[in-house]
């Protein structure tokens, strides 16, 4: 049963309406192209959105592993932003929030640049420090930024009040708009593999999980970047787990179409959102999602209804939470895939993710236009 169809007229998603209103995407962008937008975003695949934004792009080495390239192409990167702006008389600016040359621009804009341009910084992935020292540098950037931050777009509900207590972000400055998944431009042709698949390196808790599978004779993939290799020796040794390093977006998405089930086991105790975008792609395929019970996972999983929740640092309950997935007949495994898929497909797409920011967009240039009369 499609996911596109399983229970479409019924009330089962209600639970998300808060995520799940619909948006006049017409109007949407009838409204857009009022404006001039400049985009740092990396949603040139989508068609709408480069036809009504103006996207700045990296040179495309600053991904080089060689530090000594890598700064120098973010510092031309900044150069090129701070002089696109100066000169191009934009209504507003659209930052990637989770990407620190963006950020770096921003401060410095917020010292050179006379005129008050707005930004906004769109799916922010802020990690509040514990040390004091950090915790007042976070603070001071968003004093600093203060005067071009017209918004910040979190990613969890859960963020808003975290934004304001930690960062001192106002919170009329604060808006959630969870992510989406990311398959646009990407043609996979899912099989059917028999293998758990867990991926990534920042704020996994692979020790509790890893101890966890030793229970089963279920084969395990997980794929970590490269240069990591050395935290799990002890774990190379294990026949039923099988490590892929340096695997690409493409690869790893590849392996998330193939897998049997899908896990993200993550660090107690967070405070931002974490595995949204992995958990979403996999939810895209149908997979069953089993992760922990943390500020990301929550946004997008319903525990027996689309996925599966796990209590942080808890091996057993990992075991017991696997032990159900494995015993589930066809039909309860169709129907919690159909949801999965469904909950991605039409809840948490690309189009509407990127409607959503320009609603808000829309709402905000309005609203100044109409104050400026």
């Amino acid at each position: 049963m499609s996911g596109m169809e399983y229970k479409k007229d019924e009330h089962c998603f209600d639970e998300f309406s808060g995520y799940s209103e619909k948006l006049n995407k017409e109007q949407i962008l009838s409204n857009i192209r009022r404006f001039k937008i400049l985009s740092t975003l990396p949603y040139d695949k989508i068609s709408f959105w480069y036809e009504n934004i103006h996207s700045f792009k990296s040179n495309g080495s600053t991904f080089s592993m060689d530090k000594r390239v890598r700064g120098l192409s973010e510092f031309v990167y900044i150069i090129k932003l701070l002089s696109t702006v100066a000169r191009g008389k934009f209504d507003l600016v659209l930052l990637t929030g989770g990407e620190k040359v963006d950020l770096v621009y921003l401060a410095i804009s917020s010292l050179l640049l006379r005129k008050k341009i707005p930004h906004f910084i769109v799916c922010a992935e802020w990690t509040p420090k514990k040390s004091k020292l950090k915790a007042f540098i976070q603070k001071f950037y968003f004093k600093l930024t203060d005067r071009l931050i017209e918004e910040v777009q979190t990613i969890s509900k859960e963020e808003v009040d975290i934004y304001h207590n930690r960062f001192g972000v106002p919170k009329k400055k604060l808006k959630p708009i969870p992510f989406s998944t990311t398959l646009t431009g990407y043609n996979l042709k899912p099989q059917k593999g028999d293998f758990m698949l867990t991926g990534g390196a920042s704020y996994r808790d692979y020790r509790t999980f890893l101890k966890a599978v030793n229970e089963f004779s279920l084969p395990v993939e997980v794929g970590i970047p490269g240069g990591n290799e050395n935290q799990f020796m002890n774990e190379l040794k294990n026949p039923l787990i099988k490590f892929h390093f340096n695997l690409s977006r493409k690869e790893f998405m590849q392996k998330t179409a193939d897998c049997r089930f899908f896990v993200l086991p993550l660090q107690p105790s967070l405070e931002r959102a974490v595995g949204d975008q992995s958990i979403l792609n996999a939810m895209y395929f149908g997979k069953i999602v089993i992760a922990t019970d943390s500020i990301g996972p929550r946004i997008y999983i319903r525990h027996g209804f689309n996925g599966f929740l796990v209590p942080e640092s808890d091996p057993s309950a990992w075991v017991d939470i696997i032990r159900h997935v494995v015993s589930l007949n066809d039909e309860e495994l169709a129907e919690i895939s159909s949801n999965a898929e469904y909950t991605a497909k039409e809840i948490f797409n690309e189009e509407k993710k990127l409607l959503k920011i320009l609603d808000s967009a829309n709402a905000f240039l309005e609203g100044r236009s109409v104050r400026s009369l």
